[in-house]
């Protein structure tokens, strides 16, 4: 649970494991990579990613050009579920 304007970087679970997300209420955005495009997102540590979904910076980043994120929002009453995705929202 979190409040309006929440918003999580670039990552994919610790588990690598399947993921549910309920929306209960309003609504969230999410964009969503492929696994095999992590060399494109600017890795940082194990899990996370430092380029920007929303506003990449190709100087930075120049891969992600190349990168193929499927934006997603999921309102009230939906589910998401995510297969060992790279997720940020």
């Amino acid at each position: 649970m979190g409040p309006a304007g929440t918003v999580t970087p670039l990552h994919f679970d610790t588990l690598l494991s399947h993921n549910l997300f309920f929306q209960i209420y309003g609504a969230k955005q999410f964009t969503i990579l492929p696994p095999a495009q992590a060399m494109c997102c600017g890795r940082r540590g194990w899990r996370w990613f430092d380029v920007d979904p929303e506003k990449p910076d190709y100087v930075r980043f120049p891969q992600y050009e190349r990168a193929t994120p499927a934006v997603v929002t999921v309102s009230a009453g939906d589910i998401l579920y995510n297969r060992r995705g790279i997720v940020g929202g």
